[in-house]
């Protein structure tokens, strides 16, 4: 029977007290088998006593041990009845001689018959333990037991007090003794008590701190939701003292969540295993509402707790600022609308969602708005969009969205409105751009060109948005300040156009339209696909770079930089393989700035028209290329010689390629050559073919290149 794990003081006040009970228990053993037995059984009692002595200490201290420190893994109950019938049985040995025998009786009757029984408990109860119904003995904190037999023996030595002998005087010395163990027993109790009550203080004190400033308020309701206790931190939660707190139902919670508390409350009721987790607002003594994570643990079965506990932490700072962020990442940061992606994230949804209900798009375009900058400055530029986004928020619904695609650009979400509604909602925002608008002193009259596309049972995003761009087109093509509604035969009319009009003759007006940013757009996502689709499948012979010429207005926008690096990454194309194209006079303002970064990214740029500018150095100064593209002029007359020559040594010395642009007779090829030019293009080499072409020719079949 081993004492298991316990410290040293529980394991010194456990020997005290089995030792108090056994030697108390060994008294009275010893006691009354000294009692004289009647008629001719003295001999025999002498005998039996000393025998019966010696066992029954051991069975005593075993005996004593169960009862007061328990026994591990047998069952406590099972163990004090085999002791308990042992005991009887040592007891009735011990009182038969002093009884008169008589016949069929016996004090070994009684007794033999008790220890059967209660051996047959002890045992049934084993079962029941190894089935897990078996109660299992707590470990004890205190027990009367040594303090019974020290009265015990007490009660013993007043009644020797009158008779004469041995037995009279080991009585009171083992009286004496037990004392002794009692009161040292006591004193190391005291002591460890005296211990235990300075560590609780400094645990109670440790614990009181932690409660009290910690950022966190810790709270305690009782079943009907009042407050019992509320930490200090509450003051900083809400501006209240836990005194104007306790016996209330708490401060005042949002009424929008009411409802949530409720609900989270009644929980906690039902199911007191679970933790409740929930935020709410609540409001703060300045009027104001904080934001609040609560934690809910049920903690009514917990006598030292008795109530339902609350951690509540302030989380309004976090959330504004998460709100903030997500504000900024969706919302244009000049004027404070919605973003193209938020734009296109609302416009998925209304698609998805719609059923039969109508929705439709508008795209707005701000005509000559490029002056407003050129003339007043960017700065005014600014305070145009921003007075501009006010009344496009006045002239739309209350459900319809507004977003800024960027630039002079924006775009109308009107949900739940077919073409003729639609219509209205457009012609009500040019009335309200139409009007004069006050900037620096100076009043601007603004007209913008509006596009609407309403969506069509399989429209998807893309498709709403190109035909939105065709309806806008048509819109500034017939005269701007006014809005037009996308047809189909809108769309036959571009493409016959597109298919048509040579680009000399369509560039300018899709420059001066601002159709030029979307197209280029298109042309460089269709150029990086192809050429990454070649160097797929023809990783030898691909072509080591495919050129895109870009428009002044397009390599201008702001968006632009992006557009590189979305169609590349959309095309897996690598940066190295692509080769921008614009002419000197592109280069103004920023964009020196941004083909810089482009090229650290590994975008080659060319140089195209080289020879015809103004302040050709000065560019190479400021704007680093990859390529020099002499123009045609001087390729056509023999008399530029001299320029030709320059172009290409000055290319030779900035390690870059010359290329000579518009040769169209082997002549010129082999006068080129020998002028030092090794690369050039035109009519000569080959005419404009589809991309089908140029993978046929990559592949190595036989493709008939008009010349």
């Amino acid at each position: 029977l081993p004492l298991g794990a316990r410290s040293r003081g529980e394991r010194q006040r456990l020997l005290f007290d089995i030792g108090t009970v056994t030697l108390a228990a060994v008294l009275f053993v010893w006691y009354f088998s000294r009692l004289e037995p009647q008629g001719s059984a003295a001999a025999q009692h002498a005998v039996v006593s000393s025998v019966i002595m010696v066992l029954m200490s051991v069975i005593l201290f075993g005996l004593v041990k169960s009862i007061l420190s328990g026994s591990g893994a047998v069952d406590p109950v099972a163990l004090r009845l085999f002791g308990l019938g042992l005991l009887t049985e040592i007891v009735g040995n011990l009182v038969a001689p002093l009884v008169p025998a008589r016949p069929h009786y016996s004090v070994e009757l009684f007794t033999r018959s008790a220890l059967y029984v209660l051996v047959v408990a002890a045992a049934l109860r084993r079962p029941a333990d190894r089935a897990g119904t078996g109660t299992r003995a707590r470990r004890r904190t205190f027990s009367v037991l040594p303090y019974v037999a020290v009265a015990s023996v007490d009660a013993l030595l007043l009644s020797t007090m009158w008779q004469q002998g041995s037995r009279r005087l080991v009585v009171a010395v083992v009286t004496v003794v037990l004392t002794v163990l009692v009161i040292v027993r006591q004193i190391g109790a005291f002591r460890d008590n005296a211990g235990l009550l300075d560590r609780l203080g400094r645990q109670e004190r440790r614990f009181r701190s932690l409660v009290q400033n910690a950022a966190d308020v810790i709270g305690i309701t009782d079943r009907d939701g009042m407050i019992t206790y509320v930490s200090p931190g509450v003051h900083d939660l809400v501006g209240l003292s836990p005194d104007e707190l306790v016996g209330t139902g708490g401060p005042e919670v949002h009424p929008e969540d009411l409802a949530l508390v409720g609900d989270a409350f009644a929980e906690v009721l039902t199911d007191p295993e679970v933790a409740v987790r929930y935020e709410i607002r609540v409001r703060h003594a300045d009027g104001g509402w904080r934001r609040v994570r609560m934690t809910m643990t049920n903690l009514l079965d917990d006598p030292a707790v008795g109530g339902i506990v609350t951690n509540a932490s302030d989380i309004t700072e976090s959330h504004d600022i998460h709100r903030q962020l997500s504000h900024q990442a969706s919302h244009d940061a000049l004027t404070d609308l919605a973003n193209r992606s938020l734009l296109g994230a609302q416009l998925a949804r209304v698609l998805a969602e719609r059923g039969d209900r109508p929705a439709s798009l508008a795209l707005v375009d701000l005509d000559d708005f490029k002056a407003v900058n050129d003339t007043l400055g960017h700065q005014a530029g600014d305070a145009l969009l921003i007075a501009i986004a006010e009344r496009l928020r006045r002239g739309v619904r209350p459900q319809d969205l507004v977003a800024r695609l960027g630039g002079d650009e924006f775009a109308v979400l009107i949900d739940g409105a077919d073409g003729t509604a639609a219509d209205a909602v457009a012609e009500r925002v040019l009335a309200l751009l139409g009007a004069p608008i006050t900037i620096d002193g100076h009043d601007l009259l603004v007209s913008a060109s509006v596009g609407i596309a309403e969506a069509g049972p399989r429209d998807d995003v893309d498709v709403l948005m190109r035909h939105a761009d065709v309806a806008l087109y048509e819109a500034k093509a017939a005269g701007k300040g006014r809005h037009a509604r996308y047809s189909e035969e809108m769309r036959r009319r571009m493409s016959a156009r597109a298919e048509s009009t040579p680009p000399l003759d369509f560039i300018p007006l899709a420059e001066e339209t601002g159709m030029i940013v979307p197209i280029g757009r298109w042309v460089l996502a269709q150029a990086c696909r192809d050429a990454a689709a070649w160097l797929a499948e023809y990783p030898d012979t691909a072509p080591a770079t495919i050129n895109v010429n870009v428009s002044p207005v397009q390599v201008g926008a702001a968006a632009f930089g992006e557009d590189v690096v979305q169609a590349l990454a959309a095309a897996g194309l690598p940066a190295g393989r692509l080769m921008i194209e614009l002419v000197e006079s592109a280069i103004v303002g920023d964009v020196a700035t941004h083909l810089r970064r482009l090229r650290e990214l590994g975008v080659r740029v060319a140089l195209d028209d080289f020879g015809t500018g103004q302040s050709t150095l000065s560019l190479l100064d400021i704007c680093p290329v990859d390529e020099l593209k002499l123009d045609r002029s001087f390729v056509r007359d023999p008399q530029h010689d001299k320029v030709a020559t320059v172009v290409a040594t000055m290319a030779q010395v900035l390690g870059v390629d010359a290329v000579a642009e518009g040769v169209e007779t082997s002549e010129q090829a082999e006068h080129l050559h020998h002028l030092g030019y090794r690369l050039a293009q035109g009519f000569h080499f080959a005419r404009p073919v589809p991309a089908a072409a140029i993978a046929e020719a990559l592949r190595g079949d036989t493709v008939a290149v008009p010349a």
